[in-house]
């Protein structure tokens, strides 16, 4: 098995390399979303047809810490990578761009309360191997009231990457951004909690049916 440091955006167009190289890759591993796609994968396995697959989120820490309600546990570029371009969803069987951060519902979890959630590119090679499906969305959860912020750091330009001149210097603002959340939200002592909102929907022998996992680890990362 080896580690694969770049990933092209369809991680399946590696197949026939790794196959000569006769190695194993697997992509994208972790919480989310590997640990959701192999529930999704069972799911979708035991249905005849597919007609939805939703999926919702998270990593969060213990309690809504200010100011914005969330830590650093992976890198920082990639989480404004994900807030700066759009998220590819499935809707009425078409592939299609919606913004990020759209899509905004609050959805109430046992145990934690009241979390936020918003479309995000998730997807990735689900988009390749769930075919025929009408309805497929990833949606990430934070607490109340993270996405307005989000919004407001990138209307403000702090997610730019052309370099705005300061002092004879020119510094491209994500790259200040990047190093002042990696500062102020990186916080190795606060426990993460993990939660997830996994449905699959399609018909089994002719009978509509539905497959639920709603995974919550409350202990930690």
């Amino acid at each position: 098995m080896v580690d694969v440091s770049f990933m092209p955006e369809n991680p399946l167009t590696l197949n026939e390399d790794a196959v000569k190289a006769d190695v194993t890759i697997i992509p994208d591993c972790g919480e989310a979303l590997r640990l959701s796609n192999i529930l999704i994968g069972r799911a979708v396995s035991k249905l005849d047809q597919v007609e939805s697959v939703h999926m919702m989120d998270c990593g969060l820490p213990e309690k809504p810490l200010p100011p914005l309600g969330y830590v650093i546990t992976w890198s920082v570029e990639d989480l404004i990578e994900e807030y700066t371009r759009k998220a590819r969803i499935v809707k009425d069987g078409k592939v299609i761009d919606v913004e990020v951060l759209s899509g905004l519902e609050e959805v109430g979890i046992p145990s934690i309360g009241r979390l936020e959630a918003f479309y995000a590119d998730g997807l990735r090679t689900l988009l390749y191997t769930i075919r025929g499906v009408k309805s497929m969305w990833v949606k990430v959860f934070r607490y109340l009231g993270y996405v307005e912020k989000i919004k407001l750091l990138r209307t403000l330009g702090l997610f730019d990457e052309e370099p705005v001149k300061i002092e004879n210097v020119y510094v491209p603002p994500r790259a200040l951004t990047v190093k002042l959340l990696e500062k102020r939200l990186r916080r190795p002592e606060i426990r993460d909690i993990v939660v997830m909102r996994l449905e699959v929907c399609g018909t089994k022998e002719g009978l509509r049916t539905r497959y639920s996992y709603f995974p919550v680890n409350q202990r930690g990362l």
